[in-house]
């Protein structure tokens, strides 16, 4: 099979890769829908979209399960371009998400030559390379081939849970064009059991790409500070779990049921209480969070995708490396990968944080205009693989719970990613129990989507699974639209939620409890303690 797939140019050429595989007995049709019966709803541009058909050849696999006729659509601009989006899932389905990326990886270096001066440019400045892991791109990116549940994390339940996250957005805004359009879609999904592709469960979907004006920050807690997709999806991730705990102490032995996803008993336990009285609380065993993000995260995730390491960085004559060998980086810019960045007031984008002043922001200095900066999402995803996504409230009363994969659309490069959200941080020893460095399944979709040059719009759509109606917040001023009341979201109604479970999980105390909300966090010993080993003393001081 890998003779014949070496001849041809898989990202190049998927037709003729795909073709490859069925001769001479393989039985393959391309059939294009009439152009009434194409979904056009959702743009203006004209599409093309193809079935392609096949039965995959008993040489390829002896499994009888797959002697059955097998159909993939897929749409493009153009029939050739649709019958190639077509034969590149045909061929991911074949090879499986992990082969198919290593050839990618190894035709990208064996089918370009460098000319002879930049062979020669590159010997030279061998020596002061930066060295990157060259692994198979998602084998390298949490999917261990001794774990059971590796092949869980295939790219029918990437399909899958992307799939329910958008269509959960469309179902939201289908009745309000004015805010409609996203730039940006996130959404967490729970998963409760196997196979995780069947039970697949939608719990928050959000969008946005743009954080709050300093003009409109509120020293009270009602003002959300970072609107980007990926961390509003995750807030409202917690507002779920809050309302899990409020219906498992409220509703013990009772069944319920919320918008179609049963709440009692599903994903929380109790296991008793601490030396304090303090309630405390796990996920069941069975029950897993998956992030999905359409585009990678803004910072070092995002800033050097979805190029990666170029032709003219790497020895492109050499041969394929085997797993733990290393690639030779000389890109102009290497010196900024994995380095902690902000992104910036009133812009999109980021900037590393070795540009910012080294003083730490300040109230009065952001009232009186200094530009804010807040922490970019690749570096709070990688912090919440360490911290755990329930943040530091939720930390009195459960352990870490983190995300077991994370789903990508576009713009992504596998090698970049896996270095924002975990590897420069995998090397960490000192993390305490129960809290350790997640490694997370890196999956990505299908259908990589076209670049649209659109204008990013000023609104976040937030929503979870425990809300009968979704919110939509101005990404400059951090509060509902319209009205300017605070979103369910905001810091102040979070801790009036912590100090209602407080009070009733430490034996109803009073209905006054005296307790600021930074002396509330700091009830969560462990997460702290987590938290200085996980930043050194590098961490910038900016929002979070």
């Amino acid at each position: 099979m890998l003779k014949r797939l070496r001849k041809c140019n898989l990202d190049e050429n998927s037709c003729a890769a795909f073709n490859s595989l069925f001769v001479p007995n393989g039985e393959i049709k391309y059939e294009f829908l009439p152009e009434e019966d194409l979904d056009t709803s959702l743009s203006h541009e004209k599409i093309f979209q193809v079935n392609l058909i096949f039965k995959i050849p008993a040489w390829i696999s002896t499994n009888q399960t797959d002697v059955n006729e097998r159909v993939i659509t897929a749409s493009g601009s153009s029939k050739k371009k649709a019958k190639a989006e077509a034969a590149r899932i045909g061929l991911i389905s074949i090879l499986g998400i992990n082969y198919y990326n290593s050839i990618v990886e190894f035709q990208k270096r064996t089918l370009s030559v460098p000319n002879p001066n930049q062979q020669e440019k590159q010997m030279k400045t061998s020596n002061v390379n930066a060295k990157f892991s060259r692994t198979s791109k998602f084998a390298s990116s949490g999917m261990d081939s001794d774990d059971p549940e590796s092949e869980e994390y295939s790219l029918a339940f990437a399909q899958r849970v992307a799939k329910l996250v958008t269509e959960k957005h469309m179902e939201l805004v289908k009745d309000d064009e004015t805010y409609a359009s996203q730039k940006v879609i996130a959404g967490v999904v729970l998963t409760l059991g196997l196979p995780l592709v069947d039970n697949v469960h939608v719990v928050s979907v959000a969008t946005g790409t743009k954080c709050i004006e300093g003009d409109f920050m509120s020293e009270k807690g009602l003002s959300l500070n970072d609107c980007h997709a990926e961390v509003l999806a995750t807030r409202c991730l917690r507002d779920f779990l809050y309302s899990q705990i409020d219906a498992l102490k409220s509703f013990e032995g009772s069944p319920i049921e919320t918008n179609s996803l049963p709440l009692q008993g599903i994903i929380l336990e109790s296991v008793g209480s601490t030396e304090d009285s303090i309630l405390r609380i796990k996920l069941k065993d069975n029950v897993k969070f998956h992030l999905y993000i359409s585009t990678s995260p803004c910072g070092d995730a995002r800033i050097f995708s979805p190029k990666g390491l170029e032709p003219e960085v790497i020895d492109l004559t050499a041969a394929p490396c085997a797993p733990g060998e290393e690639v030779i980086d000389t890109h102009p810019n290497r010196i900024n990968r994995g380095v902690l960045r902000a992104k910036i007031e009133a812009a999109e984008g980021t900037i590393p944080v070795a540009n910012l002043s080294s003083a730490p922001q300040t109230w009065d200095g952001i009232m009186l205009g200094n530009a804010l900066h807040t922490m970019s999402c690749s570096d709070k995803i990688c912090r919440w693989n360490v911290l755990g996504i329930q943040g530091a409230l939720l930390s009195v009363f459960m352990d870490p719970i983190y995300y077991s994969s994370i789903v990508l659309g576009s713009l992504h490069h596998p090698v970049h990613f896996k270095r924002a959200v975990y590897s420069r941080i995998e090397n960490l020893t000192k993390v305490e129990d129960p809290y350790r460095v997640n490694l997370p399944k890196l999956l990505m979709v299908a259908d990589r989507g076209k670049r649209r040059v659109t204008k990013s719009p000023n609104h976040s759509i937030t929503w979870t699974c425990s809300w009968n109606s979704y919110e939509i917040i101005s990404s400059a001023k951090g509060r509902c639209e319209p009205g300017g009341v605070a979103s369910r979201l905001a810091k102040r109604l979070a801790f009036i939620r912590f100090l209602k479970l407080y009070k009733t999980g430490t034996g109803g105390r009073d209905d006054f409890v005296n307790i600021s909300y930074e002396g509330a966090k700091h009830l969560a010993t462990k997460y702290q303690v987590n938290l200085k080993i996980h930043t050194h003393g590098d961490f910038y001081e900016c929002d979070s």
